[in-house]
């Protein structure tokens, strides 16, 4: 069962990654044209570009080691979450504001 998980671990990790790299370049020319709404852009930025791929990392380096499996996969379930943060931030705006 351990094995199974950490290779699970480890292949969610890597299909993370290459999600992240498609969207690599879209968050860094978000940060060139500076807007109304710049705290957006670079939490976009942010979350695309930096923090999720490092979660990812970080889940694929502990499944690697077999250590603290339980704490990979929260890292590895996290990192999507941290993508749509500026989507769900922009749905609390239009919520509070309107269009």
């Amino acid at each position: 069962m351990i094995p199974a998980l950490r290779i699970a671990i480890v292949v969610a990790a890597a299909l993370e990654l290459y999600w992240f790299a498609d969207g690599y370049e879209l968050s860094f020319e978000t940060l060139a044209h500076p807007s109304d709404a710049t705290w957006f852009n670079l939490l976009f930025a942010l979350g695309n570009g930096v923090i999720a791929p490092l979660l990812a990392l970080a889940a694929a380096g502990l499944a690697i080691a077999g250590k603290r499996l339980g704490l990979a996969a929260i890292l590895l379930c996290i990192a999507p979450v941290v993508y749509a943060i500026p989507v769900i931030s922009f749905g609390i705006g239009v919520m509070i504001y309107g269009f």
